[in-house]
C-alpha cells in the first residue's frame, strides 16, 4: 500500500513534502542560533526568520488539501527564501565581525553558500524545467540571493587579501573565492534586463538620470555597488596571480574541489566592471556621495589588455 501511495503522489505533492523537511530544518537551525545570542539585532532577524518558517508550515499544511497546490508551493518557496536570507545574515555578520576566523571560516562559508543556493536548487529540482527561478522567487529575492553570496565572497577576499600572512598561505583559494564572488555578482546584475526607453509610458518616470541608469541595468544602489565589488575582486585575483607567477608557484596545490578557471580574465573583466562604474558615477551621481577614485586607481594599475 505504501508503494502504491508513493507512486500515486504528484510531483507537487512530493515537492510539498520536501519543503516541509527543509522548512523544519531551517526552523530548528534558527532556534539553535538563538541560543547563542542576546544581541537585539540578531534576535530581531531570527524572529522574522522563525515567523516566515511558521507561515510556510501553515501554508504547506493547508496546501496538502488545497486545489491550488502549485500556488501554495510558489508562496512557500518565496517565504522560505526570505527566512533563509534573515537567518544566514546573522551568521554572515558574525563571520565578518570576527574577521573570518582561520580555524572555521572555510566550513562556515561553504555552509552559508550551500544554504543560499537552496532556493534556486529547489525550484530546479522540484519544478524541473517548467519554471525559472526568477518566475517563482521574483526578481527582488533572486537578486538578493545572488548579492548576498557575492558580497560574502567579497568581504572574505577583502579580509584575506589585506592580511599578508593569510594572503600568502592559500593563494589558490583566494583566486577561486574571487571568481565565485564575481560569478554571483554578475548573475545579480543580469536578473533584470536593462530597461528600454520606449517601454516607459509614464511621462513622470522619464527622469533623464533615472532613465540612463535603468537603460544600463542599474536598478538600485546595490547594483552600482556590485559593479565596484566585482571590479575589486578581479583586481585582487589579478594581483594574486601576478604574485604567484613571480614566485613560480602558479601551479600550487589547493583543496580538491577548488580549481581556478583558466578562462577567467581578471584584467578584461575588471576593466569592464570598473569602467562602467566610473562612467555611471560621473554621468549620474556626480556630487551625490559616490566616489570613483578607487576604481580609477585600479584601472590605471591594470595593464593594457
Amino acid at each position: 500500500m505504501a508503494d502504491e501511495s508513493s507512486e500515486s503522489e504528484s510531483p507537487v505533492d512530493r515537492a510539498i513534502l520536501t519543503l516541509l523537511g527543509k522548512v523544519n530544518s531551517l526552523h530548528e537551525e534558527c532556534l539553535k542560533v538563538r541560543q547563542s545570542t542576546s544581541d537585539a539585532g540578531e534576535l530581531d532577524l531570527l524572529d522574522k526568520a522563525e515567523a516566515k518558517c511558521k507561515m510556510c508550515l501553515q501554508l504547506l499544511e493547508k496546501g496538502q488539501a488545497a486545489a491550488t497546490k502549485k500556488a501554495v508551493l510558489f508562496k512557500v518557496l518565496q517565504n522560505y527564501s526570505q527566512a533563509l536570507l534573515d537567518q544566514t545574515y546573522v551568521l554572515e555578520c558574525r563571520l565578518v565581525n570576527a574577521d573570518f576566523p582561520e580555524d572555521k571560516c572555510k566550513g562556515d562559508i561553504r555552509h552559508l553558500i550551500g544554504q543560499l543556493d537552496q532556493p534556486e536548487e529547489l525550484v530546479k529540482d522540484l519544478l524541473e524545467s517548467e519554471y525559472k527561478s526568477g518566475q517563482i522567487l521574483g526578481s527582488d529575492i533572486l537578486e538578493c540571493l545572488f548579492w548576498r553570496r557575492g558580497a560574502l565572497f567579497y568581504m572574505y577576499c577583502h579580509t584575506l587579501f589585506n592580511d599578508p600572512l593569510r594572503r600568502q598561505l592559500d593563494t589558490a583559494h583566494i583566486r577561486q573565492s574571487a571568481e565565485s564572488g564575481v560569478k554571483y555578482l554578475e548573475a545579480m546584475l543580469c536578473v533584470r534586463s536593462p530597461l528600454m526607453m520606449d517601454a516607459v509610458t509614464d511621462v513622470s518616470a522619464k527622469n533623464e538620470d533615472m532613465m540612463q541608469l535603468l537603460k544600463k541595468g542599474i536598478f538600485s544602489d546595490t547594483h552600482l555597488l556590485a559593479l565596484m565589488y566585482s571590479g575589486e575582486l578581479c583586481y585582487w585575483h589579478w594581483k594574486i596571480v601576478m604574485e604567484t607567477s613571480a614566485d613560480q608557484s602558479v601551479e600550487e596545490s589547493s583543496d580538491g574541489d577548488e580549481n581556478c578557471s583558466g578562462n577567467f580574465n581578471s584584467v578584461s573583466n575588471g576593466r569592464r566592471f570598473l569602467q562602467k562604474f566610473v562612467n555611471i558615477v560621473q554621468e549620474c551621481f556626480k556630487g551625490r556621495g559616490w566616489d570613483c577614485s578607487r576604481a580609477e586607481q585600479i584601472l590605471a594599475e591594470f595593464p593594457e589588455c
